[in-house]
């Protein structure tokens, strides 16, 4: 799926920030999707975003499963939370990062080695389409380290202080016209575990 365009819908989870981190760590294009969409308008998101899988929560698979007929050129559905194996055009995420495991485990160093270009095109971003139809917006990394940078005029930030910076995961608030969330993670360190 390199330098294709993923969607990912769903709750904030685990599987949805591990897909969304894998994806611009040098994977594809992020297209994250407001999981209160009805089911048409996720349909009319994938189709015109040219998405060549979608990642989607438990939650989500029964919208998934009533729309994915009419998406052909959705190459994988790759669902949160399952380690079912690829059949046909489904797949759980613990298979695909089984998979990718092995490949790691067998020396290729292929998406360890991809060097970030801060002007690529990375994220997909559909506005609310408040007048009218949702507008697709491109955006790059740098285009999300300046929004990080930005933060700096609002908040006292200390040479130990981590972020952790998302597109919008839940698809509700808006941060900076782009939906982009934050969160300070002060005293992180090694022993420090999430689950």
């Amino acid at each position: 799926l390199s330098n294709e365009r993923i969607i990912i819908i769903g709750e904030n989870t685990y599987y949805w920030y591990v897909s969304y981190f894998s994806i611009l760590c040098g994977v594809g294009i992020a297209v994250p999707v407001d999981k209160e969409l009805p089911n048409n308008e996720i349909e009319n998101v994938i189709k015109r975003s040219h998405a060549a899988a979608v990642i989607y929560s438990k939650k989500k698979k029964d919208a998934i499963d009533k729309i994915k007929d009419n998406l052909p050129m959705v190459k994988y559905f790759i669902e949160m939370n399952s380690d079912e194996p690829v059949q046909g055009r489904d797949v759980g995420i613990e298979n695909v990062i089984a998979e990718g495991k092995k490949l790691t485990d067998a020396g290729n160093t292929e998406y360890m080695d991809v060097e970030i270009d801060p002007e690529e095109f990375k994220f997909l971003i559909f506005t609310s389409g408040t007048t009218s139809q949702a507008k697709g917006v491109m955006l790059c990394h740098r285009n999300l380290a300046e929004n990080v940078n930005a933060v700096s005029k609002y908040v006292k930030i200390y040479e130990r202080d981590r972020f952790l910076c998302a597109l919008e995961a839940a698809g509700v608030d808006n941060w900076s016209g782009y939906g982009y969330a934050y969160e300070i993670l002060e005293e992180w360190d090694d022993e420090d575990k999430y689950e």
